[in-house]
């Protein structure tokens, strides 16, 4: 507290809980996390609001629709029901895992919901950062509860939407200017627990969409970077050739 120059946090409620703690803001940087610096475009923001320029100009086809799917890191009635419904209803989605205790959830919602059989070519897993953004290129969208894995959909410049189930999760989405909801049972039709329920995705996305704006994503990432920048120089560690390019000042 009384020595550190600057110390980088996911936000601004762990910025105000140090502060009440005697850590002055002023040696605080909320940037929300280091993944946000994984796309090297200067102008990812420009691609992922057309992306989601694209949802809300015509209906959502469960026949034509790419969707990766990311669980909750605990079991939430709502979140599993959005998102076991979204997987009924849109062939074409696949649930990426993150963690182990990913497939215990998939099992009690195959239970739960009487699902008499989960594909297993929809439930993926990567050990490679890049094989995942790779997967991803040219979704159409995607949406869970996981930060990490909605930065990856913005590494591959797809539209990212976070149901916030923490504080963590809500602070770090407000930092990186993810789109997010807290709630999402008035797109659910029927209750969680009955079949998965069938959830509303043109009502979410119309909901979700308007929260991104490209130029101020471009701008707050461009901003973080320069921090990261004269943080890793002054610790005598060479930044990335990516990441001077993202703090690079534009006219």
């Amino acid at each position: 507290r009384d020595s550190a120059a600057n110390i980088v946090v996911r936000g601004r409620t762990t910025q105000t809980v140090l502060s009440h703690n005697g850590v002055p803001t002023a040696v605080t940087s909320p940037l929300g996390c280091p993944s946000f610096m994984l796309n090297a475009d200067a102008a990812a923001g420009a691609a992922i609001a057309e992306g989601w320029r694209r949802l809300t100009s015509r209906p959502l086809e469960p026949a034509s629709m790419r969707l990766a799917l990311l669980l909750p890191n605990l079991w939430s009635d709502s979140v599993c029901g959005m998102l076991f419904g979204l997987f009924v209803q849109y062939p074409r989605s696949f649930f990426v895992l993150q963690q182990d205790s990913d497939r215990a959830i998939i099992e009690r919602a195959r239970r739960e919901y009487r699902l008499s059989h989960v594909d297993p070519a929809r439930v993926l897993y990567y050990y490679d950062v890049e094989a995942w953004r790779t997967a991803l290129l040219g979704l159409d969208l995607v949406v869970g509860s996981r930060i990490h894995g909605a930065m990856m959909g913005h590494y591959a410049s797809v539209p990212s939407a976070v149901v916030a189930t923490d504080h963590r999760i809500l602070e770090l989405c407000a930092a990186m200017h993810v789109p997010h909801v807290v709630a999402v049972r008035q797109w659910l039709s029927k209750p969680a627990g009955r079949g998965g329920g069938s959830f509303d995705l043109n009502g979410f996305v119309r909901h979700v969409a308007p929260q991104f704006d490209g130029a101020k994503y471009d701008l707050t990432r461009a901003t973080a970077a320069r921090v990261y920048v004269r943080l890793l120089e002054s610790l005598g560690v060479a930044p990335s050739i990516a990441l001077k390019g993202l703090a690079r000042e534009r006219a």
